[in-house]
């Protein structure tokens, strides 16, 4: 399933490195990962910010997302679909999918991020590379989960199969609401677009919203996995610090759409 990210050729498992015709190699990692990424050695999110959602996502507050998404997964009643997260981080979200779809692979730029992945959840496939390029042969995966996370239209039709599906996750316009309410004066509500392409079909869209009380460390952990985080000044951040509990709203839309083959590029 993987191609060389040098010369697009198929690249194949030998011993524990991949290679392909053109004899490109790529190691396996101790982890168990494979880097086919080029030239970004130190892309994507940095080290704090990884340990921070892996604390935070492991206290359970998105686990309603993720039943979520299974959910949907089920309602497209595919066999055994072929599952690549574009994305993935630390491997939360695959790690829980796959004990109902295990034929999942996850992907992310950050080589820091898919090592704790490949470590934590040994019986999935990671591997680090940018979603612009995306060394996965054409025509091969049946479903995209895309959460949180940049989405690139042109890869994603490519190497979905004939039929194959979009899972896109964003925030709602209340994501977060009362925490931006105590950091920010102006409290600016942002609500992702949907995707507007030919080639694609959007079959279904679905709101989920709920909220989580935090404690002091929860409420750290998830300013600093955010952009937030970066886009906000120190004294604003320490209101948080002094926060010792918060009652926040969590506000997804999933959207599910279909690769149209009479039009898909």
């Amino acid at each position: 399933m993987y191609i060389c990210p040098n010369c697009k050729t198929t690249l194949k498992k030998i011993n524990n490195t991949y290679k392909c015709l053109n004899n490109h190699s790529f190691d396996i990692a101790k982890e168990g990962y494979v880097n086919l990424l080029l030239n970004q050695p130190k892309a994507g999110d940095n080290k704090q910010m990884i340990k921070s959602r892996n604390q935070f996502l492991h206290k359970g507050y998105f686990d309603n997302l993720v039943i979520e998404v299974i959910k949907t997964i089920d309602d497209l009643t595919l066999d055994n679909p072929c599952i690549l997260d574009v994305g993935c981080a630390d491997g939360y979200y695959p790690g829980i999918i796959s004990k109902t779809y295990p034929n999942i692979i996850g992907m992310d730029i950050s080589k820091d991020a898919i090592k704790l992945a490949a470590k934590t959840y040994k019986k999935i496939d990671f591997f680090v590379a940018s979603g612009k390029d995306i060394p996965i042969k054409n025509n091969s995966i049946n479903i995209i989960l895309n959460i949180f996370s940049p989405h690139f239209l042109d890869e994603f039709l490519r190497i979905l199969k004939p039929n194959g599906y979009i899972i896109k996750i964003t925030p709602n316009e209340n994501h977060l609401l009362e925490l931006k309410q105590v950091i920010y004066d102006d409290v600016y509500l942002t609500k992702e677009k949907l995707f507007e392409d030919s080639s694609l079909k959007l079959i279904n869209s679905n709101d989920l919203n709920y909220k989580v009380t935090l404690d002091n460390e929860d409420i750290l952990n998830l300013i600093t996995m955010t952009p937030y985080f970066y886009k906000t000044n120190d004294a604003d951040l320490l209101k948080l610090e002094k926060l010792n509990r918060l009652n926040t709203t969590l506000d997804f839309k999933i959207a599910i759409y279909k690769k149209n083959i009479l039009l898909s590029k």
